[in-house]
């Protein structure tokens, strides 16, 4: 249990997994929107052997694409055909959205930083 005025720790326990997704609070405190537009979807891309490294002087990041939630799914961003944009299918409490990742939108968040949230459990494919 964390301690009054402490901030949680990152530990091998921690919720996160790759392919998780940052809740709204989580991304407007952390700073992590997307330019373009206002849905924002921001993944975690880190493996899981490296989210569950507690050692913050070996691993203190978190590897995340800020994506974006788009109207329709183009096929040629679908299952890998196109090496830096990703369109993936995904759902949202139960109804289908798809997101738009591309490699130049990575972001490295602190681990401490996100010990604060957890995933947000609306989403998932």
């Amino acid at each position: 249990m964390v301690e009054k005025g402490q901030s949680p720790k990152w530990s091998r326990d921690t919720p996160w997994r790759q392919g998780h997704v940052l809740c709204a609070k989580a991304c407007a405190t952390l700073d992590l929107h997307h330019d373009e537009v206002t849905a924002t979807c921001v993944v975690v891309i880190s493996h899981d052997c490296d989210l569950a490294n507690d050692n913050m002087d070996i691993e203190p990041h978190v590897e995340t694409i800020i994506g974006r939630v788009v109207s329709k799914a183009n096929g040629n961003y679908s299952w890998g055909k196109a090496p830096r944009t990703l369109h993936l299918q995904v759902q949202r409490n139960g109804h289908p959205i798809t997101v738009e990742l591309v490699s130049t939108r990575k972001h490295l968040v602190l681990k401490r930083d996100l010990a604060n949230f957890v995933p947000d459990c609306t989403f998932y494919n």
